[in-house]
């Protein structure tokens, strides 16, 4: 990019002197043909993400089927992972949905990025130290590649004017607050924002909250849903309902993605950020929240709270029907799509970038995967994972068979 400055006296024939100033001019663009210029790049993808919030891993894709339990009930998120490639062993970083999105969008784990907090409320100066770190965040990062970038949500945890939420560096945020309507609103908006860009490289973040709880899917869906659900155990059928609407919204949004002729041109990722207790053996008592486990999230570290459906679709380019079985954590996310579009891997990010397996290549080799909760931290590696809990947490399990918090504050599974 050439700026020319250019001083053209009016009457030069009086001999006044001019003189012009500027300094590190700044060259403004939404053009991502000059931004490819500037960084190398050949045609990036857009990118659309996916979240569905407390959406189990077990309800699509290939753990719904080595599980058993249910049938193929969701025909959109299948859909993604049927054209795409899925980590079948995808693990959130958090076991609710504030420490987990920040990990995912950041690259870091909670207490090593600054947003750890066991409370609701951020001190200020909690607050002042994120910004004051300037973590890598994603939006961040592919901005400075010329990406538009976006969040549509009931995610109240994407913009930093409250109390309970950090500034997480979109260009925009827009945030429905609905128990129902938010999906319909969510999607409204999401496709308005398309329409709007679709001439610019984008990323936008889609969050559907429907499966969070209280689970509120409309009799509509219910009476659909439940002939295909009579007989099925271990879930609440709510639930699966709330996934079920969802789905069809996520139908709508892709929908118009191929209407606008950008499905070729866009990676779709979808994935959750935790999930969520449906095991009656996991049943418990949270004293610090005043809550219960089942039916809940954000108490426990069991595979059923941070193993996540993951899957990445970019049609000519990532394979379809593909499966990648070697366990992985959210904060590979980052770096992974940065390996995608072909841009550096900013080096405060922790994650690794699994570009290469997705795009044909060999498997990763296995890494350990750490998880954190409110009060507690995990680590699992190699068939086995350890937990450890503050010393200040106060939890009881109604199964005797299980961890039993006032004998020990540590838990030790062979999976």
């Amino acid at each position: 990019v050439a700026l020319e400055i250019a001083v053209s006296p009016k009457d030069p024939g009086r001999g006044y002197r001019y003189t012009a100033f500027f300094a590190s001019p700044n060259i403004v663009t939404t053009s991502p043909d000059a931004a490819r210029a500037l960084t190398g790049l050949r045609a990036p993808p857009n990118i659309l993400l996916l979240v569905v919030d407390a959406q189990r891993a077990d309800t699509i894709g290939q753990r719904r089927v080595d599980r058993g339990v249910l049938p193929r009930l969701f025909p959109t998120l299948e859909g993604v992972v049927d054209a795409g490639t899925e980590l079948t062993q995808a693990f959130a970083v958090g076991n609710q949905t504030r420490l987990s999105t920040y990990s995912f969008l950041a690259g870091q784990y909670p207490t090593y990025g600054g947003w750890h907090l066991a409370r609701w409320n951020y001190p200020e100066d909690v607050k002042q130290g994120f910004y004051d770190r300037a973590p890598p965040l994603l939006p961040h990062l592919l901005r400075r590649l010329g990406y538009r970038t976006a969040a549509v949500s009931n995610n109240l945890f994407l913009f930093g004017n409250m109390e309970v939420s950090l500034d997480v560096g979109f260009d925009a945020v827009t945030d429905h607050r609905d128990g129902v309507e938010d999906t319909v609103w969510i999607t409204d908006s999401a496709n308005d924002w398309l329409t709007r860009h679709k001439d610019e490289r984008w990323f936008l973040m889609v969050n559907y909250n429907g499966p969070h709880l209280p689970y509120l899917p409309p009799k509509a869906v219910m009476a659909e849903l439940g002939p295909k659900i009579e007989g099925v155990d271990g879930y609440s059928k709510p639930y699966l309902g709330e996934i079920a609407y969802t789905d069809g919204y996520v139908a709508r949004l892709l929908a118009h993605l191929d209407a606008l002729g950008l499905a070729q041109d866009t990676v779709v990722v979808l994935t959750a950020d935790h999930g969520e207790v449906m095991d009656k053996r996991h049943q418990c008592y949270a004293d610090n929240w005043d809550s219960n486990c089942l039916h809940n999230h954000g108490k426990t570290l069991f595979d059923e709270e941070v193993h996540v459906p993951l899957a990445f679709r970019w049609p000519g380019k990532i394979g379809e029907a593909r499966k990648i079985t070697t366990p992985i954590s959210h904060i590979d996310l980052g770096p992974t799509l940065l390996g995608l579009v072909g841009a550096p891997i900013d080096p405060q990010l922790l994650g690794r970038d699994v570009s290469a397996a997705l795009l044909g290549g060999p498997e990763p080799e296995e890494l350990p995967i750490l998880s954190e909760a409110r009060l507690a931290s995990g680590i699992r590696f190699q068939g086995l994972k350890y937990i450890v809990h503050d010393q200040t947490e106060r939890i009881k399990f109604d199964s005797r068979a299980l961890y039993d918090r006032r004998r020990t504050k540590e838990e030790l599974y062979d999976l």
